[in-house]
C-alpha cells in the first residue's frame, strides 16, 4: 500500500461478504492535495461533511474563550464614580480595601479579534503516528483554511470505503486565505517538528497581534521565541477546559471513498450527537 502522495494509492474496500477488495486511487496533484476538502472525483477520498461543521464550531468555541482572556489583558481600570462601566474590578478593589473604594473595568470598544487558532491535541508528536500532512482550502466562506498532521486513515478501516484517522495537530485560519501547502514550503524548513511548523505558520498567515494555542502544556521558551520571531504573542486556552469526551471525538476525522458513501456512512459512523451535546454544554459553562 502505498501513500497519497505516491503514483498510485489503494484504498481497501470491504465488500458485504467480508472479503477486501481494492481500489486504485490516481495519484494527487498539488492542487488537489491542497484544494477544497469536498473532492468532486469519486475515486478521490473526501471527509464526512457532518465533522467539518462540528470542528468549526469548536473552533468558533475556542475563539470565545481567547477573546474572553484577552479582553480580561485590554481591560482599563478606573475608580468608581456614578456608573459600574463593565462591571466591577474585584482585585483592584480587594487591594485597595483599606481606603473603602471601588474600583471599575472598562473595555476600549474595540475587544481585538482572532484569525488563528492552532490546537495541539498530542504533543510532543511523534511524526511515526502521524504521516498524513495536508493543508485544505475551505469549500465556502463558513469553514477555515486547515492544515493538520493526521495518522494514516488507510490503516484504520469502519466500514466499506470509510477509512478513520486522529488529528495530531491542526491549524484554522479563519477568514479562510488560500495558501501554499505549509507542509511543501521552505519557508517553514527551519522548524524541527510538526508541532513548530504548524505554529510558524499560524504566526506567518495571521494579521492579528495575538495567536490561539489550545494544548495540555503552556507555551514554553522555544514556542515564545517562535512568536517572538513573527512578532506574535499566544493566547493559551487549557485543552483540560474542554471535556475529554468531545476532545477525542472531534480529533476524529472519518476519510470516504468518494461522494457516494456518504449515502450509508452514517451507519458505521455515530457520533455528531455526542459531540454536539458537549458542545451545547460547553458553551453554556
Amino acid at each position: 500500500m502505498k501513500a497519497l502522495g505516491s503514483s498510485k494509492a489503494v484504498f481497501p474496500v470491504p465488500s458485504a461478504n467480508g472479503d477486501t477488495a481494492s481500489c486504485s486511487l490516481k495519484r494527487m496533484t498539488k492542487e488537489r492535495a491542497v484544494g477544497k476538502r469536498d473532492a468532486l472525483e469519486p475515486v478521490f477520498p473526501v471527509q464526512l461533511a457532518p465533522e467539518d461543521v462540528l470542528i468549526e464550531r469548536f473552533r468558533a468555541l475556542v475563539v470565545d474563550a481567547a477573546l474572553s482572556l484577552l479582553n480580561e489583558d485590554l481591560a482599563l481600570t478606573e475608580k468608581f464614580t456614578s456608573s459600574l462601566k463593565d462591571g466591577l474590578d474585584l482585585r483592584e478593589t480587594i487591594r485597595h480595601w483599606h481606603t473603602g473604594e471601588l474600583y471599575v473595568k472598562t473595555y476600549p470598544p474595540n475587544r481585538g479579534s482572532l484569525d488563528s487558532v492552532v490546537m495541539l491535541f498530542d504533543s510532543p508528536a511523534d511524526p511515526r503516528d502521524y504521516p498524513w500532512r495536508t493543508t485544505w482550502h475551505a469549500e465556502h466562506e463558513e469553514e477555515s483554511t486547515l492544515c493538520f498532521y493526521a495518522s494514516s486513515f488507510e490503516k484504520d478501516l469502519v466500514g466499506p470505503g470509510i477509512g478513520r484517522a486522529r488529528y495530531g495537530g491542526a491549524w484554522f485560519l479563519y477568514p479562510p486565505v488560500p495558501i501554499s501547502d505549509i507542509w511543501q514550503d521552505p519557508k517553514f524548513d527551519f522548524t524541527e517538528t510538526l508541532e513548530e511548523r504548524l505554529l510558524a505558520a499560524a504566526c506567518h498567515y495571521s494579521r492579528e497581534k495575538h495567536v490561539v494555542l489550545l494544548s495540555n502544556g503552556s507555551p514554553g521558551a522555544a514556542y515564545r521565541r517562535l512568536a517572538k520571531h513573527y512578532g506574535k504573542k499566544w493566547l493559551h486556552i487549557p485543552l483540560s477546559k474542554f471535556s475529554q469526551s468531545m476532545v477525542e471525538a472531534l480529533r476524529t476525522v472519518h476519510v470516504l471513498n468518494g461522494k457516494q458513501v456518504r449515502s450509508y456512512a452514517a451507519n458505521f459512523i455515530r457520533k455528531r450527537n455526542v459531540v454536539l451535546s458537549c458542545l451545547v454544554q460547553a458553551k453554556n459553562s
